[in-house]
């Protein structure tokens, strides 16, 4: 493989691994955080419909102690009563044919009635007050408000459904919620609510009620009745799933400890109040008063689903709301940040490929070039320039280098070129000094080197040529020697005959003087044994004198210790007389 084709794949390649791995970390990271804020968000939204909720219910309170603490209900309550006794007994028939039945208002909007006409002590009451109960029901949004005297005589409401003018100690509605809450405050010292939870209530038609209820007293301390209140079913509804953060699919349920719901669903076709709910794991840890975050569990939709719980108090009464949201739109983020990473990959990929390849042109045109001039120069051609050569990166280094390597070559060309010549040279000179000395090996002496040598080696043929003349010198010179030794070695035979009679002459006298140096030798052994007794004696004489010294040196040594002996026991005598002088003294001492 070509390296315009490595090199794209050698840069994209590592680049596109650093960029996944980059991009997974990445992804991983931004998802966990992605997670975390939703996390943080559902959570907070459920602390924040907690929080509203509470608030909604604490204004409850304080609307139902304000209405029973003010004069205007004080009023009420004894105008109603009174017209209540005023009818001698047929207040619930007269009542409700008045304001229910014959209300010329339809179904829902009978509390547009003011006034009866019948000019009863009732209506004239209900004439007077009617309108600012119907105007505070009205503004605080709640269902209903009820009024009841201490017999359990239902003898205000502001919408007039089946249960108005009733007896709730005794009738049809008496074991309903309201009538427990009726009951429940009755007993109530001032300022204690009752809270009822929703159950269905038949006069509103079966539909889910929940009532709040609290005592009346006078001025004085007088126990008037009680008052309640009626509180809108979809109102917890629209609380806690009023947010633009649940999204599409989410939602915000409150549930019982049975299992049933207690706010109604705002999809189309969703649960109400008091539905049964599924058995899902996110309801049953509601019901449980668990606090946890489940995903992928099945939602009330049928879906998978994220889901979170929240548990809290209000009323004195324990709430369990629970988020949900289909997994699908919760993870929504998440698919979308890996579409936007998977995007920014393959363009960041297709860029870096695109530059690589560029680069990669760029680059290998330059290295194509340098190749060429590589080839070129390993043709021989050594007069070609080297293509780069100005360049200032590491190709400009190579290519420099490679100049100077062609001018060395260049260089090295010529050099052979000479010392091939000179080897012609040199075999020449070799081969015409080989014939001279191949007659010189034979004896002839007129082997001279005439013809002149190259300068380099003029000098070896002089010195041939002088070497030759010194040889027939020496040769001369040695036939002139011989000549003359063979006639030195005739007069040395000569010499010779007479020397022999002289030596025999000589011969008898030499035997009389070795006969002499006998004698002579006989004496000196005779004396050399003389001189070695006297040396013997020599010898003994300074034995003795080294065994005296020996005696001396010892006696000496005696002496320094007789001398060091006789001073210890001088101290030993000191010692002895201080010792009898401290016990003479003490002695006297004793005396």
């Amino acid at each position: 493989m070509k390296i315009r084709h490595k090199f794209p794949i050698l840069v994209a390649v590592p680049t596109l691994a650093l960029m996944v791995a980059f991009s997974l970390l990445s992804f991983a990271t931004a998802r966990s955080e992605l997670n975390a804020q939703r996390e943080l968000g559902f959570t907070n939204l459920l602390d924040e419909k907690s929080n509203q909720l509470t608030v909604w219910f604490s204004a409850v309170n304080v609307d139902l102690r304000v209405l029973a603490d003010n004069h205007a209900t004080f009023d009420a309550l004894k105008g109603f009563h009174s017209g209540w006794e005023a009818f001698d007994g047929t207040a619930q028939e007269t009542l409700q044919q008045l304001y229910v039945f014959n209300n010329p208002y339809p179904a829902g909007e009978k509390d547009q009635l003011r006034d009866a006409a019948d000019g009863s002590a009732w209506s004239e009451t209900h004439a007077e007050f009617h309108e600012t109960f119907h105007s505070f029901q009205h503004e605080r949004e709640y269902y209903d408000v009820f009024l009841f005297d201490l017999e359990g005589n239902l003898v205000y409401s502001v919408f007039k459904e089946l249960d108005f003018a009733t007896n709730f100690r005794s009738g049809e509605y008496s074991n309903s919620d309201l009538g427990a809450a009726f009951q429940k405050a009755t007993s109530m010292p001032h300022g204690e609510v009752y809270v009822t939870d929703f159950a269905a209530y038949a006069p509103s038609n079966e539909a889910p009620a929940k009532f709040v209820a609290a005592p009346v007293f006078d001025t004085d301390g007088t126990r008037l009745g009680v008052v309640a209140l009626q509180l809108p079913a979809d109102k917890i509804g629209h609380i806690i799933s009023d947010s633009e953060v649940l999204g599409e699919t989410g939602q915000i349920y409150a549930v019982g400890e049975d299992g049933t719901a207690r706010s109604s669903s705002t999809r189309p076709g969703g649960h109400g109040i008091l539905d049964a709910l599924p058995a899902l794991p996110q309801i049953e840890a509601a019901q449980y008063s668990e606090e946890t975050m489940m995903a992928g569990v099945t939602g009330l939709s049928g879906e998978p689903v994220i889901a979170y719980t929240k548990v809290f108090d209000a009323f004195g009464k324990e709430w369990h709301l629970i988020l949900e949201q289909d997994l699908t739109e919760a993870n929504a983020a998440t698919r979308h940040l890996m579409s936007l990473v998977l995007l920014q990959t393959v363009i960041v990929l297709a860029i870096v490929a695109a530059l690589a390849f560029w680069i990669a042109s760029k680059l290998t045109s330059r290295i194509v070039a340098l190749s060429d001039s590589v080839t070129t120069l390993s043709g021989g051609d050594l007069e070609s320039i080297v293509a780069e050569t100005k360049t200032g990166d590491e190709l400009g280094d190579i290519a420099r280098a490679l100049e100077r390597f062609k001018s060395e070559l260049a260089a090295g060309k010529d050099a052979i070129s000479e010392r091939q010549k000179s080897v012609e040279t040199q075999a020449e000179v070799m081969q015409k000094l080989g014939e001279a000395l191949a007659r010189l090996a034979e004896g002839r002496l007129d082997c001279n080197l005439r013809e002149r040598f190259p300068t380099e080696y003029e000098e070896l043929r002089a010195n041939f040529n002088n070497t030759v003349r010194s040889l027939s010198g020496i040769v001369g010179n040695l036939q002139d020697n011989a000549q003359q030794i063979d006639s030195d070695a005739q007069r040395l035979n000569d010499n010779t005959v007479s020397l022999s009679q002289r030596t025999e002459n000589q011969t008898a006298t030499l035997e009389e003087t070795a006969a002499a140096m006998h004698e002579i030798n006989t004496s000196v052994k005779a004396t050399a044994t003389g001189a070695r007794d006297i040396t013997s004696a020599i010898d003994g004489t300074r034995a003795q004198a080294e065994r005296g010294e020996n005696v001396r040196r010892e006696a000496v040594s005696a002496m320094k210790t007789i001398e060091e002996s006789s001073e210890q026991i001088g101290h030993i005598v000191q010692l002895m007389d201080d010792i009898a002088f401290q016990t003479n003294l003490w002695g006297s001492m004793q005396v």
